[in-house]
């Protein structure tokens, strides 16, 4: 394991949650401002990435309990950005899905999330945020 303290740099843990400190606000108002949050968000975006997911993966890929990720799809569904189905023919788990309504709203917290990180990666080159996104994409949540 590395140490970045050793050459007096921060260490990761501090310049992750740093980061996160600082996006949170202007995200949050972003997102805030189309009926949703950071959780909505992250939910949204897994699906656009993985379409058919149930509560469960859903859950080990946000790092949140059951009983959280059943919240953020109720308020989801209820918006009509997600569909499942009331039973399923095989297997036990319910597919989610985004719907035409779910996809539209993906697109425009997407566009705003990105647009409100620009601050944060200013002082970044275009190679830079490349190798940023690619390094923390990653990273794996168990």
């Amino acid at each position: 394991m590395i140490d970045m303290t050793e050459d007096g740099r921060r260490s990761i843990g501090f310049l992750l949650y740093h980061a996160a400190t600082v996006l949170r606000p202007p995200v949050a108002a972003e997102l805030k401002r189309l009926g949703i949050g950071m959780p909505e968000y992250a939910c949204l975006t897994h699906l656009n990435e993985q379409p058919a997911a149930s509560t469960a993966e859903l859950a080990r890929r946000m790092a949140i309990s059951p009983q959280a990720i059943n919240t953020v799809v109720r308020e989801l569904q209820d918006l009509g950005a997600l569909s499942r189905p009331d039973n399923v023919s095989t297997g036990r788990s319910l597919p989610i899905r985004l719907t035409p309504k779910g996809r539209g709203l993906f697109d425009r917290a997407d566009r705003a999330v990105r647009t409100s990180s620009e601050h944060l990666l200013a002082n970044l080159s275009a190679d830079e945020r490349i190798e940023l996104v690619r390094l923390l994409s990653r990273i794996d949540v168990r």
